[in-house]
């Protein structure tokens, strides 16, 4: 049966803009401190693949990466001229790498090889599996796995408590046990998807002048379930 946070994902909202710095971290403490390090690295380890399951972060940290001076974010489906390198661009964030067609690949090849010829320029990669189990080119495994290779680890349920936690605190919003056992058992286990429906829960239970209670999420979660299969 489909879970309520899956039938309105898309219905969710923009979510908060990535950076580094609300990364919560979880037993990732390494990969974070490594790539806020990125620029100082040695030019042969700034060639790096992060993979991990959905949810792990992958894509927050890459596109924090993209949001600093010189970084460009690309994802699979993107025009074929964002992968081609650029004056001033500085670091390549490529997510997906699994998902990428055979153009997509040929073209993830060059610019790595590219890459590797200009000084200062880095390529951050990120998929599901470490590079010699991605379903992709020979030749594009080879040269994901030139660099540094990390796990991303998923939160587990005392990260993502504490990090509801604080996010509720954020936004001046008592948030109970129960509520948050629910949101951790019943909806999508991502981060970013989980504060953005707090924060909106939270906007809801203000405009109706209730208190945020179990029967109220779960009210919540129904309309809004209801509402995107609406006309």
């Amino acid at each position: 049966m489909t879970s309520p946070s899956e039938q309105f994902i898309l219905d969710i909202g923009p979510l908060a803009r990535p950076t580094l710095e609300n990364f919560v971290v979880g037993r990732n403490r390494q990969v974070l401190g490594t790539l806020q390090s990125f620029r100082t690295l040695p030019p042969a380890e700034r060639y790096i693949h992060l993979y991990g399951a959905p949810g792990s972060g992958r894509s927050h940290l890459l596109r924090a990466l993209a949001e600093a001076e010189g970084g460009r974010y690309i994802a699979p489906g993107d025009d074929a001229k964002n992968w081609q390198f650029a004056e001033g661009v500085a670091l390549f964030a490529i997510d997906d790498v699994h998902r990428t067609s055979e153009a997509e690949q040929g073209l993830l090849f060059m610019l790595i090889n590219e890459a590797r010829a200009i000084a200062g320029l880095g390529v951050v990669t990120a998929g599901d599996q470490p590079p010699l189990a991605l379903k992709v080119r020979e030749d594009v495994r080879t040269r994901l796995g030139w660099g540094l290779v990390f796990q991303l680890e998923a939160l587990d349920d005392a990260d993502l408590d504490a990090a509801l936690c604080a996010h509720a605190s954020q936004l001046g919003l008592s948030l109970g046990a129960d509520v948050r056992r629910y949101l951790l058992t019943h909806c999508e286990r991502n981060l970013g998807f989980l504060t953005q429906l707090v924060t909106q829960l939270d906007r809801h239970a203000l405009s109706s002048h209730r208190q945020v209670t179990l029967p109220l999420l779960r009210n919540f979660l129904d309309d809004k379930a209801q509402g995107s299969h609406g006309p």
